[in-house]
């Protein structure tokens, strides 16, 4: 889950902001009243912060249990951070797992006939979405 949700966040232009303060962020002004957005697909894909950000590597989050999807490591908020983080995400991630698991102890997936790989490209807009739709086929398991 978390490195999906590294790679896909569920709003990839956080919530506005308006600044408080003048402040000073890498190098750049932001005067008082400046509204500013996070562009948490960006840091997510960051190679500062992430060895081969482009690739899907559920592995990579194994070793680093630190690194936590509530929003104290700046590196990885697909849920926002601090006080202005999502409210509601301890109740996404027990949805989001119930519903995987569900799936996958009752179906089995495999690509289409003929098919040879998934295409992962990306098409972006408003939200990042798949240039083209992911065909699976889902069978339903015997019990």
């Amino acid at each position: 889950m978390k490195e999906s949700l590294r790679l896909h966040p569920s709003i990839p232009l956080l919530v506005p902001r308006e600044s408080t303060q003048d402040t000073k962020v890498m190098g750049y002004n932001i005067p008082t009243g400046t509204q500013v957005m996070v562009n948490a697909w960006a840091i997510a894909r960051d190679p500062k912060e992430w060895e081969n950000p482009e690739e899907f590597n559920p592995e990579r989050f194994f070793n680093n249990t630190e690194v936590d999807f509530r929003g104290f490591n700046f590196e990885y908020i697909p849920f926002g951070a601090g006080r202005r983080g999502c409210p509601g995400i301890t109740f996404a991630m027990a949805v989001n797992e119930f519903a995987l698991a569900k799936l996958m102890l009752n179906f089995d997936f495999a690509l289409p006939i003929g098919a040879k790989d998934w295409d992962l490209l990306e098409a972006v807009g408003s939200t990042v979405h798949k240039k083209y739709p992911l065909l699976v086929v889902a069978t339903p398991c015997s019990s």
